[in-house]
């Protein structure tokens, strides 16, 4: 036991010397038999070494330890590693099913932002009346008008069949001047260079026709609901429209 005591004693007076060595200007000329406390700043030194401003030196008493800092080996660690299967067992397993729809290249964030409103609550009342009524079915071009039903037809069919036939010509008929303002700013286009007035007329056939889209949405939902649950239309009411149907 009184070895063991010399021996931590002797460390500690060891580190000691190290440590006032590397908080000295000049270590190289510092005394190692010195004693510690007549040197200038002793005091000053040791408390910043013992609140930690200051690095102290490794002492060979003091086990050393070995410090792992590389992340990627630490998220190698976390991730499990997966083996690729063999060619042979893919082709028993069949090919992958994904419900995710292949959609195409992104438009521009400015036009996204315009049209994914309106396909989610559709259009604004006042601004779509002025858009319909701005623009008209071309002379030259008379089909994109949606029909009507003949009288003789009207006469032999039930009212609830002729108000459903209703909505799908009001329907129709916005298809069709959505139709009819795309061919009139690229009409535009081929015999001006007004880019400018085609660009305005293009964005309005974009609000007509995302609007359209919306009103065919509330549609086949509302042909659906009418068979689910009440307690499943309360979970569904209300979520925002994806490319499913609710």
């Amino acid at each position: 036991m009184p070895k063991r005591k010399g021996k931590k004693s002797s460390c500690f007076a060891e580190n000691k010397r190290r440590r006032i060595r590397v908080l000295s200007s000049d270590s190289s000329e510092a005394d190692e038999n010195a004693d510690p406390k007549t040197i200038p700043g002793y005091e000053q030194q040791l408390e910043e070494v013992h609140d930690g401003l200051l690095p102290a030196s490794p002492s060979p008493c003091a086990p050393t330890q070995t410090i792992i800092s590389s992340t990627s080996d630490k998220a190698s660690d976390d991730v499990p590693y997966t083996p690729e299967l063999p060619p042979e067992i893919l082709s028993a397993l069949g090919d992958s099913t994904d419900d995710i729809p292949d959609f195409g290249e992104d438009i521009h964030p400015n036009l996204a932002q315009r049209w994914t409103p309106i396909l989610r609550k559709v259009l604004d009342g006042d601004l779509k009346a002025k858009l319909m009524a701005e623009y008209k079915i071309p002379a030259n071009c008379t089909l994109l008008k949606s029909p009507t039903i003949n009288p003789e037809i009207s006469v032999a069919i039930t009212g609830a069949l002729k108000a459903r036939d209703k909505k799908l010509e009001t329907a129709q008929h916005q298809l069709g001047l959505g139709i009819s303002a795309l061919n009139k700013a690229m009409t535009l286009l081929l015999t001006s260079e007004d880019k400018i007035q085609a660009i305005k007329i293009l964005s309005d056939s974009c609000r007509i026709l995302s609007d359209l889209h919306h009103i065919r949405t509330d549609h086949r939902v509302s042909l659906l609901t009418p068979s689910l649950d009440k307690s499943f239309l309360e979970i569904v009411e209300g979520r925002e429209r994806s490319y499913s149907l609710q």
